[in-house]
């Protein structure tokens, strides 16, 4: 509703001068800073009732206490606690029920009351919601007079929910428009039909459409007010004039809604994406870890495994040099030489000689170690020539 303030609101704001002012419906608060500005000059005071604001209420109502009491309930729950009021502003949930129920708790606070009915300032009395019911929390809609809904868009022209795109998909929208029962403006008109007070309603089209519900005599009290209501009073080829720039308007709205329902979607599926793509660059994390913590104790068993070789090889090498230095002592040829004397002697074959047999093993494992060991671990075997 905010849209209508400079032009339209705050004009009749100052012509009404009201005391008590109630805003049904505040959403993200836009419309309820440019009250709290008026209340601020004027000194008057601002309900505001709302079950799930867009902002930070309490925060509001510390920092506007003088001219603000927020009441965080539905409507119909919250209108009896206020003991007066100037000016209602209904912009809340948009269906035939709610509406009518709000005007009609308004009439009966009234009458209790003995007070003259307010003036009634009600956005969305055009398309979309004018000639058809959206449901914020449906389950506080009685069921009778619940239609069935999906959350599904709409376009212009066309009474049926649509299966792609639209405007306001993302809310509880009824099957159809122009359904008995249904719509905002629906809820003004069967009100006026029942109502005892004198009231006229003032249709102004643009901007999903404003209604002004004045009181007979306030606009015969108020001169400023009825030659402002009259100014407003657009003749028939100027209104239009106006619903035909409102449907481009609308076009170009649902377009921009798609584009960013698109948008929205892409984000969506790239955030997904970029979801999955962490999940598996953490478990490829993951599995480095483990390959480097396996990495890591096989090295420490393959140095196990090298310390155990170089000092079995200190072993066997301190053996070669034992055993060749047995080989080369007189001891050991004159004993090699008396069994050789011996098995020819005797005509024994025992095969190949012993000494024969170690000096075979001792040069292949000297080959060894030039070969392997002294190219891995720089490590020179004794006996090497």
């Amino acid at each position: 509703m905010q849209q209508f303030w400079d032009t339209v609101l705050e004009p009749i704001f100052d012509a009404v001068q009201p005391k008590i002012i109630v805003e049904i419906g505040s959403d993200l608060g836009g419309n309820t800073v440019n009250l709290l500005e008026f209340c601020g000059q004027t000194g008057a005071m601002l309900h505001v009732i709302d079950p799930a604001p867009g902002y930070d209420a309490s925060k509001w109502q510390s920092e506007h206490g003088d001219h603000l009491v927020f009441h965080k309930d539905i409507s119909l729950n919250a209108l009896s606690s206020i003991e007066n009021f100037d000016v209602v502003l209904i912009d809340g949930d948009h269906n035939w029920y709610t509406v009518l129920k709000e005007l009609e708790t308004i009439e009966r606070l009234c009458d209790e009351r003995e007070q003259e009915f307010p003036l009634v300032l009600l956005h969305d009395i055009g398309w979309p919601y004018g000639r058809r019911d959206t449901y914020y929390d449906p389950d506080s809609i009685p069921e009778e007079h619940r239609k069935p809904y999906e959350m599904k868009g709409m376009l212009p022209g066309v009474p049926d929910l649509v299966e792609e795109g639209g405007m306001n998909r993302h809310l509880n929208n009824a099957l159809r428009e122009h359904e008995p029962n249904g719509g905002v403006l629906t809820a003004v008109e069967d009100f006026l039909r029942a109502s005892h007070y004198e009231l006229d309603l003032l249709e102004l089209p643009g901007i999903h459409g404003l209604g002004i519900l004045t009181p007979t005599p306030l606009k015969k009290q108020n001169p400023d007010l009825a030659r402002l209501l009259g100014k407003l009073d657009f003749p028939p080829s100027v209104v239009r004039y106006v619903q035909e720039v409102e449907r481009a308007r609308l076009e170009l709205q649902v377009r921009q809604q798609e584009e960013r329902e698109e948008q929205r979607q892409r984000l969506a599926e790239e955030g997904r994406n970029l979801r999955e793509e962490r999940q598996r660059l953490a478990e490829e994390s993951r599995n480095l870890r483990e390959e480097r913590q396996r990495l890591k104790e096989t090295r420490h068993e393959l140095n196990l495994a090298n310390r155990d070789v170089l000092q079995l090889t200190r072993w066997i090498e301190t053996l070669d040099s034992g055993i060749s230095a047995l080989l080369r002592s007189r001891q050991w040829k004159v004993g090699s030489t008396a069994k050789e004397l011996y098995r020819r002697a005797t005509f024994k074959d025992e095969g190949v000689a012993v000494d024969e047999h170690l000096e075979d093993v001792l040069r292949k494992f000297r080959s060894w170690c030039r070969n392997g060991t002294e190219q891995d671990q720089g490590m020179k075997c004794e006996g090497d020539e």
